[in-house]
């Protein structure tokens, strides 16, 4: 479950952020690699619903690899950051969630 840090709630999921609104943003950890996407939080969630994956951000970010560093290592490369936005342009699109998925998932989720 979200997190208060200053006051602010925090989310600690995928669904959450998508909840709230948040873009989220995946990063490559690896020195001197600044490759990035951002991802619209719905479609990363149905991505995920649809896989079976955990969408925990702890979990979730080894589902990601950086191509750039990866062509170069020869094997991919799974060392992602997750931060979350609420201004930048979506750079990864995927397919979207039915509304009646979304909302049947929101329904079971909250009090």
């Amino acid at each position: 479950m979200a997190y208060y840090k200053d006051g602010l709630k925090v989310p600690n999921h995928i669904w959450e952020a998508a909840a709230m609104h948040r873009q989220i943003v995946v990063a490559c950890c690896v020195t001197r690699c600044f490759n990035r996407g951002v991802f619209d939080p719905h479609q990363l969630w149905w991505l995920f619903q649809r896989k079976g994956w955990d969408d925990d951000f702890r979990s979730a970010r080894f589902r990601f690899w950086c191509r750039k560093c990866s062509e170069i290592a020869g094997h991919k490369v799974k060392q992602a950051r997750i931060e979350l936005t609420s201004a930048e342009i979506v750079t990864h699109s995927l397919p979207w969630p039915q509304g009646a998925d979304w909302k049947n998932f929101l329904s079971r989720h909250r009090g």
